[in-house]
């Protein structure tokens, strides 16, 4: 399970290493991470509390979209190496013409996905308290 695993998720983890690093450096360069440091907070508070709440909100975004290509890719991996698993199941039922197995393997893919995504705008409000109070 290991190789299957790197092989799906480490184009994922790459794309959103970078972002994450992008988003921190366009933080820590705003003029209330200055001013927090002046006024004598630990960089540590500063970058734990403030900047890396607000730098996460772009990655978030991001990892919510690349969830649709975690799952087509898992379609791919497993016929690749083999995996029984969803996918597989899928693919089974296009090749006899089972097209009540297709709706309900779909179905539950697309329900997996929206109960993702609801969960990623979860964690934009435990994120970005500004969003708590708008609205």
């Amino acid at each position: 399970m290991t190789l299957p695993a790197l092989s799906l998720s480490l184009p994922v983890a790459a794309q959103l290493t970078r972002i994450i690093r992008t988003s921190m450096v366009e933080e820590l360069d705003r003029d209330y991470v200055r001013t927090a440091i002046g006024s004598g907070l630990p960089p540590v508070v500063v970058v734990g509390r403030n900047v890396l709440r607000n730098a996460l909100i772009n990655p978030l975004t991001v990892l919510g979209l690349r969830i649709g290509y975690l799952i087509g890719g898992a379609v791919v991996i497993e016929q690749i190496y083999g995996l029984p698993g969803m996918g597989q199941l899928m693919i089974n039922a296009v090749r006899d013409g089972d097209p009540a197995v297709v709706q309900g393997v779909v179905l539950t893919i697309a329900v997996g996905f929206m109960v993702v995504n609801l969960a990623v705008d979860v964690l934009y409000l435990l994120v970005n308290p500004r969003l708590r109070s708008a609205g």
